[in-house]
């Protein structure tokens, strides 16, 4: 929301993913629907958009006490038994959103995406109408204002990021977990990248992370960023026919993006929700990396176990035998960009004050140099 927005009263805000949702096949097209797909832009502010939605009349259905979450890129709406994305209005050049036409493209892409690990999740893109007499609803007869990703909400307590030491956890939920990735995997086209590609790309977002990480605004270690890039570079430079031999065999496939604890759902039916959507280029990585950065989630959490499990289980059933070296690169790599998202909290005002960010950080960076060790 932008800056100095009031929340309407009565509403919850908490900073967490959007990941209390699942899904069904998506329902006929209603005539309400149809009469509103003109894409009329309207000058709405997106502050009486979210008023609006804390309303009852809004909803085409039983809501109970609707419950409203905000994350750094939209709202998310626990309305009855279901839940609805409304995306924030962004204006970085990675996550245009002005248009409504091209917020319905954003969310219609994110909802193709989203289906790839949760094939029984996502249900459809509706819009969010204003009739004449100025009354917003869904899904409603009237000019479309904007455009939202309803889903089917999930029991919070069945996700991996509340189930750290319970019986949820066990051998055979996480073999039916890097089964369902695996076959993820093996799905997608490996893309085509030769060694000094690859190996730019991977030095480039390293040097990306230095830049940020080193801000003056976010009053980070110094001391401890430069060390960790420049053991980064120098393992780089030293196992650039590693790196290689994994863009050459065809490793580089396009992934979830964003295999964080709190987007894996472990109830029925299994899913994974929530991709990395805005940005394709950003869901392009190695598997063994995506599988390192949920490794570094679980040790953060206390439960490295859970990740190396994952890794080991997904190496046999792949039959990849790339070194512990590679593995522990990435899971720095992983670490040391999640500091640096972590960290630009610090310069978002919905946010700055909600948690000690500068030492959540400062415990990526740690973890970051310490998978070094052994490189």
């Amino acid at each position: 929301m932008p800056a100095g927005t009031q929340v309407p009263a009565g509403v919850f805000v908490h900073e967490a993913g959007t990941g209390l949702i699942m899904h069904m096949a998506s329902p006929p097209e209603t005539e309400a629907r149809q009469a509103c797909l003109s894409d009329v832009p309207l000058d709405v502010p997106l502050s009486d958009k979210v008023r609006a939605l804390q309303s009852a009349d809004a909803w085409p259905h039983a809501t109970g006490s609707i419950e409203i979450i905000e994350t750094h890129f939209a709202w998310v709406f626990l309305a009855g038994d279901y839940a609805y994305k409304l995306k924030k209005i962004m204006g970085n050049a990675a996550m245009t959103h002005q248009s409504l036409a091209v917020r319905r493209q954003l969310c219609e892409r994110e909802l193709h995406l989203n289906r790839r690990l949760a094939p029984t999740i996502y249900l459809d893109v509706v819009p969010l109408t204003m009739d004449s007499n100025r009354r917003m609803r869904i899904d409603a007869a009237g000019d479309a204002m904007d455009w939202l990703i309803r889903m089917r909400r999930l029991e919070r307590n069945c996700f991996l990021d509340r189930n750290w030491h319970s019986p949820l956890v066990n051998a055979d939920t996480l073999q039916r977990l890097i089964l369902m990735l695996v076959e993820f995997y093996q799905r997608q086209s490996p893309e085509q990248w030769d060694v000094a590609a690859y190996c730019n790309r991977l030095k480039a977002q390293v040097n990306d992370n230095e830049r940020e990480l080193t801000s003056p605004e976010l009053g980070l270690s110094g001391e401890i960023i430069r060390t960790l890039t420049e053991r980064q570079r120098k393992f780089m430079e030293q196992s650039a026919q590693l790196l290689g031999q994994r863009a050459l065999g065809g490793k580089i496939i396009e992934v979830h993006g964003d295999l964080r604890p709190e987007h894996i759902y472990l109830g029925t039916p299994m899913c994974v929700i929530d991709c990395l959507e805005f940005d394709r280029d950003l869901r392009l990585m190695d598997p063994l990396e995506e599988l390192a950065f949920l490794l570094v989630e679980c040790s953060v959490a206390g439960a490295a176990w859970i990740g190396h499990d994952l890794i080991a289980a997904y190496q046999r059933l792949c039959n990849d035998n790339a070194p512990d070296a590679l593995l522990n690169f990435y899971a720095s790599h992983r670490a040391a960009t999640r500091a640096k998202i972590v960290a630009w909290h610090l310069l978002d005002p919905q946010f700055r004050d909600r948690a000690d960010w500068r030492a959540i950080a400062g415990q990526y960076l740690h973890l970051a140099l310490s998978h070094l060790a052994t490189c």
